[in-house]
């Protein structure tokens, strides 16, 4: 951890204003920076996109921010996606966030695993008039 943990009120209140900013029914998606490699076996130090960190405090590689404000299930409004744990992978790849991990730093709700995802997003960029993409 580089720092002590902040209170995750402040990335609520960064979200509300990203939210503020956007069009009517425009949905947002803020994907991690990708893992570099330094050589054939070894990666260098994950420094996480900052319009991530800054949204949701989050520090883990292939993570994700979706904000759609006008989704019509309130459920999905703010989703954050992430990984799905997996015990023996952590043994090289390090600690996976846990959903209530991710709800306490995060302060959202509605987390969902990225091998779910495809389902879950396409109806919604159709839905959507305006996507905001935040490109790496």
């Amino acid at each position: 951890m580089k720092y002590l943990p902040l209170n995750s009120q402040i990335f609520v209140e960064n979200r509300k204003r990203f939210v503020n900013k956007m069009e009517k029914n425009a949905i947002a998606i803020f994907n991690s920076n990708d893992e570099l490699p330094s050589n054939g076996d070894a990666i260098y130090k994950f420094k996480q996109n900052s319009d991530l960190l800054w949204l949701t405090g989050i520090e883990q590689e292939d993570s994700m921010l979706i904000l759609y404000p006008d989704n019509p299930d309130a459920k999905y409004r703010e989703v954050l996606v992430l990984v799905r744990p997996n015990e023996l992978k952590e043994k090289w790849d390090g600690h996976r966030l846990r959903v209530n991990e991710a709800t306490a730093i995060s302060g959202i709700s509605t987390i969902i695993w990225l091998d779910t995802l495809d389902g879950t997003l396409q109806p919604w960029i159709h839905w959507a008039d305006t996507i905001y993409l935040n490109n790496n």
